[in-house]
């Protein structure tokens, strides 16, 4: 393959349609200086050359546009052809000839151009352009072509550049675009590992808040199931009991109801035999008249009459000892109740006496304790009211400057979110003009769409399925990312809240900052405000410390515990300026960078030796602080006693465990050590800090994933927008000239709605911006205003402090606690007092109740042994008098005797007949009685059974065999109702918060292990690719110093060379030198070397690169400019031993190098300006077009005409 013809139309100095050809082997381009030779050099690369046009001679593609000459008639577009012989094949394009063509076209509306390259007279692309020449190994880019000022740079260049050049060359570009993606996506890992951290942070907190909510609620569901399912029981037990009462009670009224019958049978019975006497009565009655005569009449009835007092006397009898059995029985049950409840009522009161005892205690400790209490109010009661409207002034000024402050937080974040939105809004707009532009010149390039359509129409099938699959996987990105920052937002909430509620903690509490002086609460506050930063905190804070060495630590510390660590001078300068500002007194600074550490004396190493230590060690604190805590306690040594601290006095510092201070001096400080609000490690600022940080951190993540977001939405918009092009580019083969037009205006029309939009957005930022400006205002005013309310609080706490009496105000503190206490106890006593009163009450109105019912039965039982003696008593007198009567009726006669045996016969038997039948009609009224409430019962059992059916369907609970009895299920009922009871309010949504919050977070746990494992696939994946890299550039820099070596030694006719590794081991850290040794000369830097032998040095080492390199075509430009005739000479002998396995094209002034030459190309400017070309092929002689192209003479060695 090779270049076999150049066509020019209006390019550069070429005004008019120019055809050069090319032959194979070595050409020699030459012509004056100015004649347009070097713009041939421009042509090719114009073609095959890279993007930037400062590569081809001009500021702007459009330069390379003929101008028109001395006639400045310009042209408005140029275009190169060059047309290669690809007879082997190395352009994969089955065709003998490959023209390569480029176009450039000026904007009819302005000063915009279009671009178009074509293969064939086909439209192409510059990538299908690169893709065809780095087949035929021809790149511009590398050193198959050669410029003016190249050698230049070689020689000048830097050793650092000239490795980068190996690296060029070595293709590890590759590995450095895989490394870069590696690294991007290693740092979106990162990113995404850090925003899932914060928002597995969140969840986690969620989850520990929600556990023990879920445990309570996991309890009560399960003793609310256990209730529930024990209530089904019982009610299906009761349902079933019931079901049986009625069945049995329903059979007890069929036996009852068949006895009813039984005895009305009888009674009928009974009737007509009764009857049947009856008339014998009144037979014999007739009888004993006809016989006996009046005297036996009144006779017979008188003793009638005693024989029926006799058998009513004895059922009375009867009938009182039946009914004394009963009473009895019951008088038994009654006594049995009674001891019962009289024991539980003798237990009641037992507890009640017990009860009342431990009540009268509590408030006789209640009485004095209020005594106490008010002992001490009245002992500061001088100052009462002052302190009651300083606390109450303090509160309000507290929560006023909370309030405060958090409006300005908010507005802080308001600012932030606005500052953000203007930044979203300045990239709005640059993508709007971007669109603009790209819309202004899709309206220039309109005339070409049918044919890019069409030969884009074979691919578009594949590319629109990828293109679907990429807005799939960012759908699924957004989808994602939109929903984790949803979640940082929350988080961002919580932790906002979190950080409020330390704050308002710490102002609650107020104890270390009261410690503090108002200048160090000044820099504390404008810490956690976030106004300065760099503050680390005090050395109060710091540190922490033993407690059995607290008091000899904070006397050892003194003042200097209220110092402040900051990072350096610089800020500690802010601090100063920030207390002068606002007027808040002095304060001590210790910047991290100018900290001196510091030893102990020898004396107070061997002190330390007999004490507890050196105070310093005593501490915990981050060793980064080391040098600020030994300006605070230097080689303090610490003792146990005073003792001690006596017997080693002299020369070094001691202090105590008591707090004794023993100086270096000799000094001695002593006496009680008054307790100090302030305390190493007492300050919440730990915690604070750390929500701070993981709010920074949240705010952050939420910010880079709302870039995500808003990258991923273009990105999205800008693949609907392709498929949108390419599903509508299917008819494309019949689109009209009106259409094309039709589209036109479309864009047009796209471009006002994109202006206007543009105009929008404009006006929406400088309201935002405004709005930010505004903000910004009020922000400052309420900095202004927290500060001096801030002072008016200090004020009054500080007036405070002097007011109340420390000592007097905590007792007063501890003797309300125990007095809230104490009474809180009596209360509860005396609830549980009363409460077994009124039950001992009850129960003995209840045993008052047996004990009445125990006397009534005592009282019927008394009523019935009399009636039944008089029953008794009234039979035996009326049997007395029967006998005598009886006498007197047998004195009478036999035959009357008979009559009246017979009507005795008949009377005792109708007698027990009546009897009978009474008792019958009373049993038969007793169990109709029965029967009835036997009815009610079972209508009570349908009712209760109803009940218990609703219940179980509002339970609705399958009840499940075996089921407890009906004591145990009651007994399980009143525990779990007890359970319930005592939990208070449940969050029952706590089960399904929890376990929502558990899935994601496993969820997000397997992400970020999944994101983890990814991390360290891309590094170990970036050390291979670095190995490789670095593996690669070895291989490179041997081949090439081979070449370099050899071509040296030729060029400099026995000279040596080498390149030289600044690094070996690590290749990328370091440069690459030249070394070499000119032919009869010492070895030399290549910076030392004179200019021709640099110049021919940098020859060497191209030529080398091309070898390693090799590529059909080669385009060299002045590269002999610099050279001496020696050195030319042997420069134009490499090309030309070169040129026999690669075409050769090379730009010269030099007549020694056009001698070489096989072909010469004379470039000329005519009148008018316009450039000229003359072919002389095969050259022999180039003495004869020397004048014409006015080459000068230079002096050469023999042979070489």
């Amino acid at each position: 393959m090779y270049l076999k013809q150049i066509e020019l139309e209006n390019f550069k100095s070429f005004g008019k349609k120019l055809s050069v050809p090319l032959l194979e082997g070595y050409t020699a381009v030459t012509g004056p200086n100015g004649s347009g030779k070097s713009n041939i050099s421009d042509a090719i690369l114009f073609v095959l050359g890279p993007k930037s046009s400062r590569a081809i001679r001009a500021g702007r593609l459009t330069d390379l546009i003929f101008n028109g000459g001395n006639n400045k008639q310009p042209a408005n577009y140029c275009k190169v052809s060059l047309v290669f012989d690809n007879k082997d094949r190395m352009i994969p394009i089955d065709d003998d000839l490959v023209r390569l063509t480029r176009l450039i076209k000026l904007s009819s509306e302005g000063d915009g151009y279009s671009s178009y390259f074509y293969v064939n007279d086909r439209k192409s692309s510059l990538s299908e352009f690169d893709m065809l020449l780095s087949n035929a190994r021809i790149s511009a880019d590398g050193y198959n072509f050669v410029q003016q000022g190249d050698v230049t740079r070689m020689v000048t260049m830097s050793n650092l550049e000239r490795r980068r050049v190996l690296e060029d060359i070595s293709g590890i570009s590759k590995f450095d675009e895989e490394i870069l993606k590696a690294q991007r996506e290693r740092d979106e890992t990162d990113a995404n590992i850090d925003r899932i951290s914060i928002i597995l942070s969140e969840l986690q907190r969620q989850i520990d808040q929600l556990e023990q909510e879920r445990e309570v609620a996991m309890t009560y569901l399960r003793t609310k199931e256990t209730l529930v399912r024990s209530k089904a029981q019982l009610a299906h037990r009761q349902r079933e009991a019931a079901e049986a009462d009625i069945s049995s009670t329903q059979r007890q009224i069929g036996n009852i109801e068949a006895e009813i019958r039984k005895l009305r049978d009888r009674k009928v019975q009974i009737a007509e035999r009764v009857k049947q006497l009856d008339e014998s009565m009144v037979a014999v009655d007739k009888e004993l008249d006809a016989k006996g005569g009046k005297e036996f009449r009144d006779l017979k009835e008188k003793i009638d009459a005693i024989r029926i007092l006799v058998a009513r006397s004895d059922d009375r009898v009867a009938n009182a000892d039946a009914t004394m059995v009963d009473l009895k029985e019951q008088q038994v049950a009654l006594k049995e109740d009674n001891d019962t409840t009289s024991s539980e009522v003798r237990s009641m009161i037992s507890q009640y006496d017990e009860k009342a005892k431990l009540l009268g205690r509590k408030v006789a400790d209640l009485v004095k304790c209020k005594e106490a209490l008010a002992d001490v109010q009245g002992q500061i009661s001088a100052c009462d009211t002052e302190l009651a409207e300083l606390e109450k002034d303090i509160a309000s000024k507290e929560k006023d400057v909370r309030d405060r402050e958090g409006v300005l937080n908010r507005q802080g974040m308001e600012r932030e979110r606005l500052e953000g939105r203007v930044q979203r809004m300045e990239a709005d707009l640059s993508a709007v003009d971007e669109d603009i532009k790209a819309q202004e010149f899709g309206v220039t390039d309109l005339e070409w769409r049918i044919r890019e359509i069409k030969d884009q129409d074979r691919g578009s099938g594949k590319e629109l399925k990828g293109l679907q699959e990429e807005y799939l996987q960012k759908r699924n990105a957004e989808s994602r990312i939109s929903r984790e920052s949803d979640e940082l937002e929350q988080a961002i909430k919580a932790l906002h809240r979190e950080l409020s509620r330390l704050k308002a903690e710490e102002e609650a509490a107020g104890e270390i900052a009261r410690g503090y002086n108002r200048a160090v609460r000044g820099i504390i506050e404008a810490r956690d405000s976030r106004t300065i930063r760099g503050i680390h905190g005090t050395i109060a804070e710091l540190a922490e410390v033993d407690p059995q060495y607290q008091t000899a630590l904070n006397v050892a510390a003194g003042n200097r515990m209220q110092a402040i660590v900051v990072d350096d001078d610089e800020v500690a300068s802010q601090c100063i300026q920030h207390l002068k500002r606002y007027g808040f007194g002095r304060a001590t600074f210790l910047p991290l960078t100018k900290m001196l550490d510091g030893r102990p004396r020898g004396k107070a190493i061997m002190a330390a030796k007999e004490a507890v230590g050196f105070a310093i060690d005593l501490v915990k604190f981050d060793e980064k602080y080391r040098a600020a805590f030994w300006y605070v306690l230097g080689d303090t040594v610490v003792v146990d006693t005073l003792d001690r601290a006596r017997r080693l006095m002299g020369g070094v510092r001691l202090v105590t465990s008591g707090g004794e201070l023993l100086e270096a001096s000799g000094a001695m400080v002593g006496g009680n050590v008054e307790q100090s609000q302030l305390k190493f490690g007492a300050a919440s600022k730990g915690r604070l800090e750390e929500v701070s940080a993981k709010l920074d951190a949240a705010i952050e993540a939420s910010n880079r994933s709302h870039e995500e977001l808003r990258q991923l939405r273009a990105d999205m918009l800008a693949l609907e927008g392709r498929i949108r092009e390419i599903t509508g580019a299917g008819g494309a083969s019949s689109v009209t000239l009106k259409a094309l037009e039709g589209q036109r205006e479309e864009i047009r029309s796209k471009l006002a709605i994109l202006r206007s939009e543009r105009e929008k957005k404009q006006v929406e930022m400088a309201q935002t911006a405004a709005a930010v400006k505004q903000l910004t205002e009020s922000m400052r005013e309420g900095e202004e205003e927290i500060i001096t309310r801030r002072t008016g609080r200090d004020e009054a706490r500080a007036r405070m402090e002097k007011l109340a009496p420390k000592e007097m105000s905590l007792k007063l503190k501890a003797l309300q606690a125990e007095v809230a206490d104490l009474t809180g106890s009596t209360s509860e006593l005396r609830s549980e007092r009363d409460t077994l009163d009124a039950r001992i009450k009850l129960t003995q109105k209840r045993v008052e109740e047996l004990v009445a019912a125990q006397r009534q039965t005592e009282e019927k039982l008394s009523k019935l042994k009399q009636d039944r003696e008089e029953a008794v008593a009234l039979a035996a007198r009326s049997r007395t008098e029967l006998v005598a009567l009886r006498k007197i009726e047998d004195s009478m006669g036999e035959e009357m005797n008979g009559l009246r045996q017979k009507k005795e016969s008949i009377f005792r038997e109708k007698t027990s007949l009546e009897g009978e039948r009474d008792n019958l009609s009373g049993a038969v009224e007793t169990k109709g009685e029965i029967i009835v409430g036997l009815n009610t019962r079972i209508a009570q059992g349908q009712a209760r059974m109803k009940e218990l059916e609703e219940e179980l369907k509002q339970l609705n609970v399958e009840v499940v065999l075996p089921i407890p009895s009906m004591e145990v299920l009651r007994d399980t009922i009143r525990q779990c109702d007890n359970a319930i009871n005592t939990m208070g309010p449940v969050n029952l949504k706590a089960v399904d918060d929890y376990e929502e919050r558990k899935r994601r977070f496993d969820e997000l746990s397997g992400e970020s292990a999944r994101l983890e494992a990814q991390r360290k696939d891309l590094l170990r994946l970036e050390n291979e690719l670095n190995t490789k890299k670095k593996t690669s550039l070895n291989k490179v820099f041997e081949a090439v110093n081979f070449n370099f070596r050899k071509a040296y030694a030729e060029l400099s006719q026995g000279g040596e060379a080498e390149l030289i590794m600044e690094n070996k081991e690590e290749p990328f850290q370091g440069g690459m030198a030249i070394r070499a040794k000119p032919k009869q000369g010492k070895v030399l830097r290549l910076e030392a070397l004179s200019g021709g032998e640099k110049s021919l040095t940098a020859l060497a080492f191209i030529f080398a690169i091309q070898e390693y390199q090799p590529s059909p075509f080669y385009l060299l430009d002045e590269v002999d400019m610099f050279l001496d005739g020696i050195n030319a000479d042997m420069v134009a002998r490499r090309v030309q031993k070169s040129s026999k396995t690669a075409q050769f094209v090379q730009i010269s002034l030099r007549k020694i190098t056009l001698t070489k030459a096989d072909h010469i190309i004379g470039v000329t400017k005519q009148e008018g300006g316009i450039s000229h070309v003359l072919m002389r092929p095969n050259v022999t002689d180039v003495r004869e077009f020397q004048p014409e192209l006015r080459i000068p003479d230079e002096k050469m060695e023999e042979g070489t005409l």
